[in-house]
């Protein structure tokens, strides 16, 4: 009788790979919500800040960290990303749909004409001058910040480092 065929499957490497791959699906969460939180702090520090004197918090302090599906989805943001937003202070709105104040910060804006809404003049501070008020405004335009972008490029470094950090300490 002739010799029976054996197969042998080594299963450690693959073991190996798995708890790896186990390792690093637990860190991805973890680092996710730490680096979350280092964006808050950093959005929080360089949303630019006008001497606007609104009741309410200040755009800048605004910010704010979400975790949905259990860790699955960490997202850093600001409720005036929602179209129809109001400053809670004001009542001004903030986010009509097509036109958002943080983008404008983010991007800058051109020179333009702001005009009046419900036949009520608007009322705005001048640096060294103080209040007034007015139905018609050309305003200078905004300059960009790229607060955002540079938040983004500093976190994204900071959460691959974190996560390889979490996977060569476990």
């Amino acid at each position: 009788m002739g010799k029976g065929l054996a197969l042998k499957i080594d299963t450690s490497g693959a073991r190996a790979m798995i708890e790896r791959k186990m390792r690093a699906l637990l860190a991805v969460p973890v680092a996710a919500v730490e680096c979350a939180h280092e964006a808050l702090k950093l959005l929080t520090e360089r949303t630019p800040r006008s001497d606007q004197h609104y009741a309410g918090p200040h755009t800048a302090d605004m910010w704010m960290v979400r975790v949905i599906d259990a860790g699955k989805i960490v997202e850093v943001t600001h409720p005036f990303n929602r179209a129809g937003a109001t400053h809670p202070g004001s009542g001004e709105l903030v986010n009509d749909g097509t036109h958002n104040l943080l983008g404008t910060l983010e991007f800058g804006s051109k020179p333009h004409v702001i005009t009046a809404k419900d036949g009520k003049p608007m009322r705005f501070r001048i640096a060294g001058i103080g209040w007034r008020s007015s139905y018609i405004v050309n305003h200078p335009g905004t300059r960009p910040h790229h607060f955002m972008r540079d938040v983004s490029e500093i976190i994204r470094g900071m959460f691959k480092a974190r996560v390889e950090e979490l996977l060569r300490a476990r």
